[in-house]
C-alpha cells in the first residue's frame, strides 16, 4: 500500500541487531548477503513474483521510510546480486547491515502468519489473527537465541517493524506467504569475505 505510515528505524535498535548478529564485530572486508535458497521443483510464477514484491516493498519502505521516494530512485532499486551457479539460491547484497538482519527476520517469522491472514474475511477476524500474529512474532523472537542480547525495548521496537512491514502490504500477504512456506528451503544471513563466508541459518 502507498500510504502505509513512515517506517522510522531507532539507531540504538540498529546497533543491538548488529551486536546480536555478530558480537566479535564485523571484518572490514565483509560484505553482507542475504542468501534465499529455493526448492528446484514446482515454484509458482505467481506466488514468486509477490513473494519478491512484498521483499522490495519491505527494502523500499526500509531505505527510504515510504514507498514513493524509493520508486523514484532507480539506481538503487533492490536486485538479485547473482543466482549462485548450479543451485536455487537468491543472494542478495546490501550496504546496510541493518536492512539485511530486518528482511532476513521478516522471511524467517512473518510466512505462516500472513497465510492465515490473507484467509480472513472480516475485520474481526483480520483484527484477530493481527493481534496473535504479532504475540507470535514476539514469541519468536523471545525464543530466538541470537536476539536474547535485545533489551525489551528493543524487542517491542523489532517486533511493531515486522508487523508493521506485513500489514503495509496485505494485497500481497496471500501469495507472498504461501511461497514462503511452501517454496524456501532456507534463508540465511552471509559475510562475504576474502577467504570462506560465515553463516546464520534459519
Amino acid at each position: 500500500m502507498q500510504n502505509a505510515p513512515e517506517l522510522r528505524i531507532s539507531p540504538s535498535l540498529i546497533e543491538s541487531l548488529e551486536r546480536s548478529f555478530y558480537p566479535d564485530g564485523i571484518p572490514p572486508n565483509s560484505t553482507p548477503q542475504l542468501v534465499v535458497s529455493l526448492a528446484p521443483t514446482n515454484l509458482s510464477v505467481r506466488d514468486r513474483v509477490a513473494f519478491l514484491s512484498h521483499m522490495e516493498r519491505a527494502f523500499g519502505r526500509l531505505t527510504t521510510g515510504r514507498l514513493m521516494p524509493y520508486a523514484m530512485r532507480p539506481k538503487e532499486h533492490l536486485r538479485v546480486t547473482r543466482v549462485q551457479p548450479g543451485s536455487w539460491k537468491l543472494i542478495f547484497e546490501f550496504r546496510s547491515l541493518s536492512i539485511l538482519f530486518i528482511l532476513y527476520l521478516l522471511i524467517r517469522y512473518v510466512p505462516p502468519a500472513i497465510v492465515q491472514a490473507s484467509l480472513a474475511y472480516t475485520n474481526y477476524e483480520q483484527g484477530r489473527l493481527a493481534r496473535a500474529n504479532r504475540r507470535r512474532i514476539d514469541q519468536e523472537v523471545r525464543e530466538d537465541a541470537r536476539l536474547r542480547t535485545l533489551s525489551p525495548e528493543h524487542r517491542r521496537a523489532l517486533v511493531a517493524l515486522l508487523d508493521a512491514l506485513e500489514r503495509a502490504d496485505r494485497d500481497l500477504l496471500g501469495r507472498a506467504g504461501r511461497f514462503s512456506v511452501i517454496s524456501i528451503q532456507n534463508v540465511s544471513v552471509t559475510l562475504r569475505e576474502s577467504d570462506s563466508p560465515r553463516n546464520h541459518e534459519g
